[in-house]
This record gives structure tokens, C-alpha cells and sequence, in this order.
């Protein structure tokens, strides 16, 4: 294990037993209530999709466009060398692996443009997702009745904590994320109400 969540770690693991916290219930809730929830969060999550996506476009779109015709160039180049009825001398095959060696370069290249610039929106995502949670829209608020009494309002306090960081993760994970979550628990319910 990485030494640097050793600590961290065992912290959450002894919480419990120097918080002696009271137990957290669920609400009974409707299906129509958990799709409402999640519902909600797709809005959010697709907004934010295409916020970050109208941000990014003109920012990161030209280098990636520019890369993309460089190595079409290079695979027309390469095609028109390969489709050449001369048979194969030294010099041929050497402009070949040349070739070869500048397209791996540039999708090599383009792979790195966009992992860097899916990372950025990544993060991006994830600061505006916890930002929204903290002002407020959380999901597990919606299916856990809070009865803490007031000399326990730390528990509250972690358990809101809790709530927007995996709210704003669910959020930054993106729309789609969100759909499979609501079908998967849409096709629990509908089985378990048939059998």
C-alpha cells in the first residue's frame, strides 16, 4: 500500500471508534424519487459537459485539428509510396520507414494532446462539480434521514463533507456515468417487483 494513505487510511478506519457516531438510516424512497435524484444530477452533469466542452473547443481544438491533418498528410504520403509499381529499392524503403517513424511520431503526439486536454477538463470537471455540492445540490441527503442530535453535529458535518465529494465526483464523471447508474437500479427494482 502507498505510504502516503497509510495514515489517511487508518484514520477513517478508527473514526467510528473515537466518534461513536449514531447510525445513519435510510428514507424509504420510490423509484420515481431515485430517478428524480439522479435526474437531477444528469441535468448538472450535462450542463457541465457542455460548459467545459464550449471552454475548451476553441483552447484545445486547433492543435488537436493540426495534428490530425499532419498525420493524414503522412498516411497519404505513406499510401502513395506503398501503392508505387516500382519494385522496393534501398531508398524506398528507407522514405517508408522515415515515414513510419514521423506518423507514429505524430499519433504519438496527438494521444498526449489529448490526454492532457481530456485531464484538464477531468480536473476542471471535478473543482465546478464539488463547487456546485458544496452550494448544495447533493444526492445522499436525498436517501438518508439525518436524525443526529445536536451534541453530534461533527457526524453532520462529515457526512455533508462525504455528500459533496461524492456528489461533485458523480457530477464530474459526466452524464453518462449518471444514465448507467439509473439504469442499472431501474432494472433492480423492475426485478425484483416481477419475481
Amino acid at each position: 500500500m502507498n505510504k502516503r494513505l497509510i495514515i489517511p487510511f487508518g484514520l477513517i478506519i478508527t473514526l467510528p471508534f473515537w466518534l461513536t457516531p449514531e447510525a445513519i438510516t435510510l428514507k424509504n424512497f420510490s423509484l420515481e424519487q431515485f430517478m428524480q435524484a439522479l435526474g437531477t444530477l444528469f441535468i448538472v452533469a450535462l450542463f457541465l459537459e457542455r460548459s467545459l466542452d464550449t471552454f475548451f473547443t476553441p483552447t484545445r481544438s486547433k492543435e488537436a485539428e493540426a495534428l490530425d491533418q499532419e498525420i493524414s498528410a503522412l498516411e497519404k504520403r505513406q499510401s502513395g509510396i506503398n501503392d508505387d509499381p516500382n519494385p522496393a529499392s534501398t531508398d524506398k524503403q528507407t522514405l517508408i520507414e522515415q515515414l513510419q517513424k514521423d506518423l507514429d511520431n505524430k499519433k504519438s503526439e496527438r494521444f498526449e494532446h489529448r490526454a492532457k486536454t481530456r485531464n484538464i477538463a477531468t480536473v476542471a470537471g471535478l473543482i465546478i462539480g464539488l463547487f456546485i455540492s458544496a452550494i448544495g445540490l447533493r444526492i445522499l441527503n436525498n436517501f438518508v434521514n439525518l436524525n443526529i442530535p445536536k451534541d453530534r453535529i461533527y457526524q453532520k458535518n462529515l457526512f455533508n463533507l462525504v455528500d459533496v465529494f461524492l456528489t461533485g465526483g458523480l457530477i464530474a464523471g459526466g452524464s453518462d456515468n449518471i444514465h448507467k447508474i439509473t439504469e442499472v437500479y431501474r432494472s433492480f427494482i423492475e426485478k425484483k417487483k416481477s419475481g
